[in-house]
This record gives C-alpha cells, structure tokens and sequence, in this order.
C-alpha cells in the first residue's frame, strides 16, 4: 500500500508524514512546495519519498504526480488558513480549499483509490455550538465557504470535519506557534469562544486506525474533543510549557463552533484524550526540541 500526503510540511502534514511512517515504512510519500534541500533542516523526511516543487493549483502536475506515485491512499493536507496572507485572495482561498480537494476525489473514484480530506468547524458560523453532520453549514466568511465547498462525499472519499490545532516547523501562522512566542508577555484569551478540535498528533493516529481497521469508510465524520474555551486551552498550555504569560479574560468576542462527534465515536469507541495530555504530548515531541 502507498500514502501519498499532500502538504507534508504543514501543521497537519508534517505530523500525518512523521507518524505514518512509524506504521507504514516505506509506503508513505509527500510533496512539498519547495525543493528538497529546504527540508532537510527539519530531519524527519527522507528526500527520497518526497516530491518538490509542488503547486497544487496545477492540476496536470498533480496528475503526473499520482501518477508517478500510483497512491492507494490520499491524505490531502493542503489548505489556506485564516492566518495565512493568501487569505486575502477569495480566487486562490476557491482553487486551493474548494477546487483541488473536489478533483482529488474526482481522480479517487475513478482510479478506486481511496481519499482522506480535513475539513474545519469553521464551516459554521458559531451560533448554536455542538454541530452534527446534519447541521446545515452557514459561515460567511471566505475561508468557511471555501473549507466547506471543499468536502468530498464521493464514492471513494472520506472528509474529516475537525479543528486541529499544533506546532509547526516552518511558516508558523497558527495559533500555538503564536502563543509560544508570548513568553512573559500579557496578552488576551477569549472566555467565550469555545473550541473542540485535537492536535495534529492525535488527528495522525486516527488515521492510522481508518487506514488500517476501516478501509471502506467514505462520507462525512466529526472528530472533536471535550468543548474548552480558547482562554482555558490557553492558560492550560501556559502552564504546561512555563511561559509565564500573564492572560487576561476577553469577553468581547463570543462564538461557538463546538462539534458533535457521536457518529465517530458509536462506530469507532474514541474517546479523545485529556486536552492536559494532548498539549504535554504536544510540547513534549522530540521534533521540535531537537
């Protein structure tokens, strides 16, 4: 079996890329956008594996691609963030987030390959909180429109719908990488925004266990964790890496993108871990501590 990883140097790619090949040695591929050479800094990817060069808004260079590779398994980790300048471009935001994972599953169903697609909760706009697959997408901004635009439900696809939050090891836009400059700073956590995602870590050993006990599972399913607001997700990671920010509570801003993950949960048993041992996990992964 061969796992092609699209975006293997993102937040969610790098850990999908590391974790994988712990499982599948030897079966697991990634591109990446820049050439080889600029990897080899990070010590996890073996250039051998990896495919440079890569923009995915060509799609003739994506087919020679999977052509080349001949993947079973898809893992589409590529996606422009609310962090991310590209953001700003609601042309590139279609053609990345909407476009290319549609043709993936286009390209799976026709070849009977399997694809593996992250979506968000941001596909909601945060006004009721413990959405379910059947909670009807109403975002208004670019990034939720584009993000749900982009689920694939075909015969060969399965889309994951989960906030996932991690370190990163180049780019470093999101939301811990953010925190983890704050040492000794005194900053804002937002008491009333309430989050349900994993990390990228916890994300990459459900994976696992699709790819390995659930081959035949398409459609659309919800991952989440116990619902945390981002004030105590913040204070919880102050204390665990010793930052010493001092947080102060905003109330200004309030929303709930919060998911259900019942349909999950019945088919497979997860439970998700403590967000306390999540986080350890997270700052305690050798990859970003030498």
């Amino acid at each position: 079996m061969k796992i092609l990883i699209f975006g293997a140097n993102g937040m969610i790619g790098h850990q999908m890329w590391y974790k994988l090949n712990k499982e599948f040695p030897g079966s697991v591929y990634g591109t990446v956008r820049k050439p080889t050479s600029h990897y080899e800094q990070y010590k996890i990817f073996d250039s051998k594996f990896l495919i440079p060069n890569l923009d995915v808004t060509d799609f003739n260079k994506v087919l020679q691609v999977l052509d080349q590779v001949k993947p079973d398994v898809i893992l589409n980790c590529v996606g422009i963030t609310l962090r991310k300048p590209e953001i700003k471009d609601p042309a590139l935001c279609q053609e990345v987030n909407s476009l290319f994972p549609q043709r993936l599953g286009r390209w799976a169903a026709q070849h009977q390959k399997r694809l593996i697609h992250f979506s968000t909760d941001c596909v909601f706009a945060g006004g009721d909180g413990m959405y379910t697959e059947l909670s009807i997408p109403d975002a208004q901004d670019v990034y939720g429109k584009t993000k749900f635009l982009g689920e694939v439900l075909g015969s060969h696809s399965l889309t994951l719908r989960c906030p996932i939050i991690g370190r990163e090891i180049e780019g470093k836009t999101e939301l811990i990488e953010w925190f983890l400059q704050q040492r000794n700073k005194t900053i804002k956590g937002y008491s009333k925004a309430i989050y349900s995602g994993i990390t990228s870590a916890e994300m990459a050993r459900q994976i696992i266990l699709i790819i390995r006990q659930y081959p035949n599972l398409t459609g659309l399913y919800q991952i989440s964790s116990e619902p945390i607001s981002k004030y105590d997700l913040l204070q919880l990671l102050n204390e665990i890496s010793a930052l010493n920010a001092t947080i102060n509570k905003d109330e200004s801003y309030s929303t709930n993108k919060s998911l259900d993950s019942k349909k999950y949960r019945q088919l497979t048993g997860y439970n998700s871990p403590s967000w306390s041992s999540m986080l350890s996990e997270m700052m305690e992964e050798k990859i970003y501590n030498g």
